[in-house]
């Protein structure tokens, strides 16, 4: 209970078997000075050889020939303590002077077998930094071996001590030296070679680096969130300029675009169940969907949740994207303000900043990313939560029909909401149809938002990934899910999507092939989690023990 090294207890903890020690208890003895001079006969005792490494020269003042040396030779000598203690440091005899050397052999006359003496060895000089420059100081190497299984592994390093003064030449743990750890890595000076083979690498190579889980996983949820509050963000702004336009919403209209927003952002209930009061005083609910911090799919917690997973990875990441991702966090700052007294009088200008600084943030990772495993799975990410928002804000607007004024509106608020009513007015004139919208939104390759680009953009991503339908294993899981997805929309009548089902009165239909593609798009992620990101490695044990079967 009086020791400085550990808790009472320590040793039963030891015995039980709990805990690995690295230095059994009781090895300091191995360090007492009197054993380093008998260390040859006991090398040679147990194991019949002579030592690897001849020990520093030592002298135990118990034998009376090894005290008439010690006598003879002080000024050459270290003078130690036998036994090991950290009370009694080292007496270096040059640095004595005559009295002092006769006061010194006077106390180990007294009891020579506590004393021993080695030979002193001049240490060595190593720069240091130090007032603002380089400075020579006496420094010592401590090396470490460890055992492994019957034999000892030298450590490739050790620790290092350097004095504190320039005039210091005694450098010890007792002499309030300065440490640090060495490393050694190499064996031998490294030679600068050049092969023509280091000069030619082959694109696959440079892809196929390996990459850790956590750097992947996070980019495939940084790219994740980043689509998340982008879609979601687009459509509160769409609404808030319907709410706010010359004409009122129509209350049908109204509350289905309210229900739209607490359905995106997974909200809920929010809207989905309002009764008629929240649904005319939306602004609460509307302020704690962008500013709640600690609910789960506000704009807050996705733009939280984009910036965490950047700033695990901000290594990936280029100067300017880190420039943007900081701009996000004041756009976030400026949110709490500009809502600190609920809805500002303008909404939709405060969402502007967000929108932009999202959509740089997308430009700069598609345009100055190198297309590594790290864009590949940045770009799934994206594209695999597009494709998600896109279904889920199909299924929430378009399912339930209405009258044609109404309908009309509802279908240019989510064609406005993913950039794309300027492209259907020019293509479909004033025709505004909702098998239209939906031919624009799920069918058409060249629309950069539509479902059928999303997939086709994750089946060529699919193919740069490792470990990607091996020969022998025929269709991996994910591809089979993303051919099957892409079967579905290509195979989708348009006409017999918008059929109102007469039992339900909803678009059935569209309702039902939205939700199968959500539940394959959703199995996608679980299987590229499962098969790329590493979530099975847990707390193991540097040391194995036999310590139970004791």
């Amino acid at each position: 209970t009086d020791s400085m090294l550990g808790v009472p207890g320590l040793l039963e903890v030891v015995r039980a078997g709990n805990v690995a020690i690295a230095n059994p208890l009781g090895s300091g003895v191995l360090e007492t000075p009197a054993l380093l001079k008998f260390l040859p006969k006991i090398s040679r005792f147990l194991t019949g050889s002579e030592l690897a490494i001849p020990s520093v020269s030592t002298w135990w003042c118990g034998d009376a020939d090894d005290f008439d040396y010690v006598t003879k030779n002080i000024n050459d000598l270290i003078i130690k303590s036998a036994i090991r203690h950290p009370n009694q440091p080292s007496i270096y005899g040059h640095t004595l002077n005559e009295k002092q050397q006769l006061n010194t052999l006077a106390m180990i006359k007294k009891q020579p077998h506590l004393y021993t003496a080695q030979s002193y060895i001049p240490g060595s000089v190593a720069p240091v930094w130090q007032d603002g420059g380089l400075q020579a100081r006496s420094s010592i190497l401590r090396a470490f071996t460890v055992s492994d299984q019957g034999h000892f592994a030298v450590m490739p390093g050790g620790l290092s001590r350097v004095s504190n003064g320039e005039k210091d030449t005694i450098v010890s743990n007792l002499s309030s030296s300065k440490s640090k750890d060495t490393w050694i890595l190499a064996s031998e000076p490294e030679k600068q070679t050049e092969q023509l083979s280091d000069k030619v690498i082959l694109q696959n190579e440079v892809l196929q680096t390996n990459l850790p889980s956590r750097v992947v996983e996070n980019l495939f949820w940084m790219g994740r969130y980043a689509e998340r509050a982008e879609l979601s963000t687009r459509l509160l702004r769409t609404l808030f300029k319907q709410m706010n336009g010359i004409d009122p919403l129509p209350a049908e209209s109204r509350r289905l675009m309210l229900e739209m927003v607490s359905i995106q952002t997974g909200c809920l209930p929010g809207f989905t169940d309002a009764d008629d009061a929240l649904i005319d005083t939306p602004d609460s609910e509307l302020v704690s969907i962008i500013t709640d911090g600690n609910r789960p799919g506000s704009i807050k917690a996705n733009l939280q949740a984009m910036i965490n997973c950047g700033e695990q990875v901000k290594e990936m990441l280029s100067a300017d994207t880190r420039i943007i991702i900081n701009e996000l966090r004041d756009h976030i700052h400026e949110l709490d303000r500009a809502y600190t007294n609920g809805l500002p009088a303008a909404p939709e200008e405060s969402l502007d900043s967000l929108v932009t600084s999202l959509l740089a943030l997308s430009g700069l990772n598609h345009e100055s990313m190198l297309r590594g495993l790290d864009w590949t799975f940045q770009e799934i990410g994206r594209r695999t939560e597009r494709a998600l928002q896109t279904a889920t804000l199909l299924r929430s607007s378009l399912a339930k029909p209405l009258p044609a004024p109404q309908q009309q509106q509802v279908l240019e608020s989510v064609l406005l909401s993913v950039e794309a009513l300027i492209s259907f007015r020019r293509r479909y004139r004033n025709r505004a149809r909702v098998e239209y919208g939906l031919e624009l939104l799920m069918l058409d390759g060249t629309n950069p938002r539509s479902l059928i680009y999303q997939i086709n953009q994750l089946r060529k991503h699919l193919k740069k990934l490792p470990r990607n339908n091996l020969p022998t294993s025929g269709l991996s899981p994910e591809n089979h899910l993303i051919i099957k997805s892409l079967n579905d929309i290509q195979l989708a009548d348009l006409d017999a999507l918008v059929q109102v089902d007469s039992s339900t009165q909803t678009r059935l239909p569209l309702e039902q092939l939205m939700t199968q593609l959500l539940e394959q798009l959703e199995q996608f992620t679980v299987f590229i989690s499962d098969k790329y990101f590493d979530h099975t490695a847990g707390p193991h044990s540097l040391v194995e023990n036999s310590w139970g079967s004791q």
